[in-house]
């Protein structure tokens, strides 16, 4: 009986492996189109990263299918907004805040 079981998870007895999502972009200030460093980004309240200095930033792992994200970065007022992630790509945001 727990052949049977295991038979049905895939190979070696594990279930088979979720393709993940890709959400990458950059965080600019949105007078002087300059970047912003060490602003925080989250998916879903859940993933999290830091842009670097450069403003560009990289989640992996993200569940493909819609995500609400915001982006909180000092000196700024909150940015907002959703996307859809999908395997066959990395969505790609660019995201301007304003003060």
């Amino acid at each position: 009986m727990i052949a049977a079981l295991l038979a049905g998870c895939g190979d070696y007895g594990l279930p088979p492996q979720q393709s993940y999502a890709t959400v990458e972009g950059t965080v600019t200030d949105a007078q002087t189109n300059q970047p912003i460093g060490g602003a925080t980004v989250s998916i879903d309240y859940v993933l999290t990263t830091t842009t670097a200095a450069d403003g560009t930033f990289k989640l992996t792992n993200v569940p493909p299918g819609p995500f609400d994200y915001t982006v909180d970065a000092s000196g700024y007022a909150r940015a907002a907004g959703s996307g859809v992630a999908t395997t066959t790509g990395a969505q790609t945001l660019d995201i301007r805040m304003g003060k």
